[in-house]
């Protein structure tokens, strides 16, 4: 089972505080916008408000406001992760025309806030983090991938469950 963060058409003005991809953040009173030691923001991509997620997950807290900021669209290397579990009065942070990104390329282009919903569904496993950065994402099991490559019949009973795997990706 899988939680999916899904688009909400026609999101038009959201509420303060509420989930969101985009847009500008609904930062608590007080709160600085993340940026570099030049003083140029990371990009902010989404807010997620845990009372509205925690119906259909367990492991995140149950209230308060999560936080996505990344430097650049394309490798996201340094991340900001934030928590707020009691956010008291936010305040949407306000972009102007002068508003410089670590990510030059979004300096005046500020991506429109998309609303955002929740929603529970069957997941299958992804082969190609397996086949592709095993050591790295899952160094607790990689050896136990390294023996399923290196034995072929262990293998090759993972080859069906890949296959469908795709097809069903080609149906969506």
């Amino acid at each position: 089972m899988a939680t999916y963060l899904l688009m909400k058409e026609g999101s038009g003005d959201l509420p303060l505080g509420s989930s969101k991809v985009g847009g500008s953040p609904d930062l608590p009173k007080g709160w600085a916008h993340p940026a570099n030691k030049n003083g140029h923001l990371y990009l902010f991509h989404a807010q997620i408000n845990c009372e509205e997620l925690a119906p259909f997950q367990s492991f995140l807290p149950r209230k308060g406001i999560l936080y996505f900021f990344v430097n650049d669209e394309e490798y996201a290397q340094q991340a900001q992760v934030l928590y707020v579990e009691e956010a008291g009065e936010l305040i949407r942070f306000s972009y102007t025309s002068g508003t410089e990104f670590i990510d030059s390329q979004f300096d005046d282009h500020i991506r429109e806030a998309v609303g955002v919903h929740f929603e529970n569904a069957i997941s299958l496993p992804n082969f190609y983090n397996l086949f592709n950065h095993a050591e790295e994402r899952y160094p607790k099991y990689a050896h136990l991938w390294k023996q399923a490559e290196e034995d072929e019949g262990l293998y090759d009973s993972l080859e069906p469950l890949e296959m469908a795997e795709e097809l069903l990706e080609g149906a969506i």
